[in-house]
């Protein structure tokens, strides 16, 4: 009789082997991919963190100025500007729409009187008057960008009307002197006029939420 041999299977050790290593290389391959995507997210997060804008206000009550400056170290851009004088909101979108100049108008006109109280005890009440106002008053615009360590000014009196502020300030009692600095720097730190801005990949942005918080809409 016959010896009757056993069929086989198909998988000699040569096949496992082959097989072990081709899925050895695709994990191999796969672990690589992984390391370089990761790689490639950390020195984007790096770069980011190269070029990231921090915009933060400058307010000096030697000179009665209350700036914006971009203390960061990448440039801004920014994106829309929210107000919020009285109860109503404004919002300065990108350009050029209908109601921009106007917009930018009533914002130069609102952030001038803001600054009234308390400098109107310092200061001739007329250098408000809106035909002869004797103060510079300046708006960021959407689009516009800030670079690393430039300062807009909002609001400032002009190099007379500051002189003759100082003057009556020095004039002052101490307690009536710093009641004055004071209200000017509380008014400056409350101002509400919101900027939302953004690093220029687009990938870093601030102030959406607060422009959000301030006036929902």
């Amino acid at each position: 009789m016959d010896a009757v041999s056993n069929p086989k299977s198909g998988w000699s050790s040569p096949v496992i082997a082959s097989t072990l290593i081709a899925i050895a290389s695709t994990l191999i391959a796969s672990a690589a991919l992984g390391l370089a995507i990761y790689n490639a997210h950390l020195d984007r997060q790096y770069k980011e963190l190269s070029i990231k804008p921090h915009l933060e206000l400058d307010v000096q009550s030697d000179d009665f100025h209350a700036a914006v400056m971009n203390n960061g170290v990448g440039p801004a851009e920014i994106k829309r500007i929210a107000t919020k004088f009285g109860d109503t909101c404004s919002f300065l979108n990108e350009p050029p729409h209908d109601k921009f100049d106007k917009l930018v108008f009533e914002t130069i006109h609102n952030i001038g009187d803001w600054f009234n109280d308390p400098l109107d005890q310092l200061v001739q009440p007329s250098i408000w008057e809106p035909t002869i106002r004797k103060v510079d008053v300046q708006v960021l615009t959407p689009k516009e960008i800030l670079a690393p360590r430039q300062k807009i000014v909002l609001f400032k009196l002009r190099q007379q009307q500051s002189e003759a502020a100082r003057q009556k300030l020095e004039s002052l009692d101490a307690d009536s002197f710093n009641k004055i600095v004071e209200r000017f720097l509380d008014r400056a730190r409350a101002m509400p006029y919101y900027a939302e801005y953004c690093s220029l990949t687009g990938d870093y942005c601030v102030g959406a939420e607060t422009i959000q918080k301030a006036c929902p809409h």
